[in-house]
């Protein structure tokens, strides 16, 4: 495939298992790929086949996030609830309740499970006994991510706060030049990531708790945020485009014109992204999933290096 232009779609391929928005992606060992819905379904996708394997109807409402771990898929859901799916029957094998609204993101480390929700608070759970061990109210919003990284939690809320915690210290921050709310984070290497709803990254250093730099990358809200190894950030947009950026430029501001590239074939709000060790999957509001080559990444940064698409079999291992 060509680099990414302004003209045509250009991603690999597209999958149409829903019938109302993506809100939700989340890869498990690079062949399994799980998608929620505002259809109230979760699709599991085997990336082999290059189709969706299961469907499972039983959330119970909207699904605002999917989360795999240990063989259990956690899926949050609309009135409150987090269903623990399992996947092997395709059937609820328990319901942890407790958040009095919508539960938008879920991420586990070790044998904890940590639920944000729009009632604005943060929850632990145990996942071996299902039973809630903690209550955090950080934020004096909604809570819009939670992502958790070496033992530290990381969060953003729609008061535009974000809030650490890591060895029993909690650390809250604002940036004085904005009240734009946070949407997505990502630490990454030291530092932590965050989109908000003005169409800017920021990136933060916790020790000295500023921001360092500023990315203008769109004109609306940015729901997705990806950074990878290969020191390169992967911004989706509710303008409908993803962006990409090298992490590696020194800069305190950096404006849309020094993007490496963007990816464009939705044809509404990106709302997640979930990346594998070549390959990126977007979900919009378009009601589809669409997966981008990164190798076109590598192209753009090194003109004249090989080419070549994939076949629909070998999506999962992007070589």
């Amino acid at each position: 495939m060509s680099p990414p232009s302004k003209h045509q779609d250009t991603s690999l391929h597209t999958f149409n298992v829903h019938t109302d928005a993506v809100s939700a992606l989340h890869l498990v060992r690079g062949d399994t790929l799980y998608s929620g819905s505002y259809d109230c379904s979760v699709a599991q996708i085997d990336l082999q086949q290059g189709a969706a394997a299961h469907t499972f109807n039983g959330s119970g409402s909207m699904v605002h996030c999917v989360h795999e771990s240990e063989g259990q898929v956690y899926i949050g859901n609309d009135d409150g609830e987090i269903v623990v799916l399992d996947p092997a029957s395709g059937k609820a094998a328990g319901i942890l309740r407790g958040h009095k609204r919508a539960v938008v993101t879920l991420c586990t480390e070790e044998n904890f499970l940590y639920s944000g929700s729009k009632d604005a608070v943060i929850r632990q759970w145990d996942m071996r006994t299902r039973k809630c061990l903690k209550k955090m109210r950080v934020h004096a919003g909604p809570v819009t991510c939670v992502h958790m990284l070496d033992g530290t939690m990381y969060s953003g809320s729609w008061d535009g706060s974000l809030y650490s915690l890591g060895d029993g210290e909690g650390r809250r921050q604002t940036d004085p030049k904005t009240t734009s709310p946070v949407l997505a984070v990502a630490p990454a290497a030291g530092l932590l990531y965050a989109a908000y709803r003005d169409g800017r990254a920021r990136v933060w250093a916790p020790n000295v708790e500023k921001v360092v730099t500023t990315f203008v990358a769109h004109d609306s809200g940015i729901p997705a945020i990806v950074v990878d190894d290969q020191a390169r950030m992967y911004l989706g947009s509710e303008d409908r485009t993803i962006s990409v950026w090298d992490l590696k430029m020194q800069a305190s501001f950096v404006d849309a014109e020094k993007r490496v590239c963007t990816y464009k074939g939705h044809t509404d709000g990106v709302t997640c992204l979930a990346n594998g060790e070549t390959l990126l999957y977007s979900g919009s509001y378009d009601h589809c999933i669409k997966i981008w080559d990164l190798k076109a990444v590598d192209r753009t940064l090194v003109p004249g290096l090989e080419e070549r698409s994939l076949p629909l079999h070998k999506l999962s291992e992007g070589r």
